[in-house]
């Protein structure tokens, strides 16, 4: 019997871990929870989003019956991935910031962690940095404004240089980011603008993701089956998607065609 696996997110960013979980694990099904009635996660109170997951989990979980549920979110993971799984008798996948491996290749020891407010002022990236990269410096780097950026690109499939280019001058114009030569891209949405990003940074980095980490844990933790194609099932949504045909291109590269809107507010 294949195994059926949830992915998560608040927007749409999680699809760039989905499609490396697939080309991993073909022999999988998918589904796609998008928390889209409270995006984005990164300017909502803790308390908020803690008690909106457990209601919506306590929803999807007997709709869809995941053998196993991915956080493709960094917000979501540093937030309420512990209490998730405390809650439910299933396994529960984070996503952890590519600090370790920055620091292995980093030549001027100064890595830049981009992502949202809320990730950057976790506690535990303070432990992550500790832990994995007590030589190197950290810049936190407040990329909240690309989210909505990355999610305008997945949807429409539009490039949106100019507006991307604004944004990284705003943070050059609070960070030094000529010292950085490596940069850990903090948020699942960051993948998707990552030749944009890199067009508009000021000096050439290294670029990391977290997302083929995230699927050797899956792949791990889940037994495999001996079949050779994947089929994504159904799009979970938490509010209405009046977009629902503009992402259909992108989601169908995953076998989505069917969408349900799950309420929870």
């Amino acid at each position: 019997m294949k195994k059926h696996i949830l992915i998560f997110d608040s927007g749409l960013g999680g699809t760039t871990v989905l499609e490396e979980i697939a080309r991993r694990i073909p022999s999988s099904t998918y589904s796609y929870v998008m928390d889209n009635g409270a995006f984005p996660y990164g300017d909502k109170p803790n308390s908020y989003l803690e008690s909106r997951a457990i209601r919506l989990f306590s929803r999807l979980i007997p709709i869809s019956q995941p053998d196993l549920v991915v956080i493709a979110c960094n917000t979501a993971s540093t937030l309420f991935l512990d209490t998730l799984r405390q809650q439910f008798d299933i396994p529960f996948v984070g996503v952890v910031p590519a600090i370790k491996p920055a620091a292995q290749i980093t030549q001027s020891g100064v890595i830049g962690l981009l992502a949202t407010k809320a990730t950057i002022s976790r506690t535990y990236i303070e432990n992550l940095h500790r832990q994995h990269a007590p030589d190197c410096t950290l810049a936190k780097l407040d990329g909240q404004a690309l989210v909505t950026l990355a999610e305008q690109k997945m949807i429409y499939g539009e490039s949106l240089q100019s507006s991307i280019d604004d944004v990284v001058k705003e943070i050059a114009s609070k960070s030094n980011l000529l010292s950085i030569d490596t940069i850990v891209l903090g948020c699942t949405h960051f993948p998707a603008i990552r030749e944009e990003l890199i067009n508009g940074w000021p000096r050439t980095c290294q670029w990391l993701d977290s997302g083929a980490a995230i699927a050797r844990r899956v792949e791990t933790l889940l037994p495999q089956c001996a079949e050779t194609t994947h089929h994504a099932e159904i799009l979970f949504t938490t509010a209405p998607l009046i977009e629902w045909h503009q992402l259909l291109p992108l989601l169908r590269r995953y076998g989505i065609s069917h969408h349900q809107t799950i309420a929870i507010d």
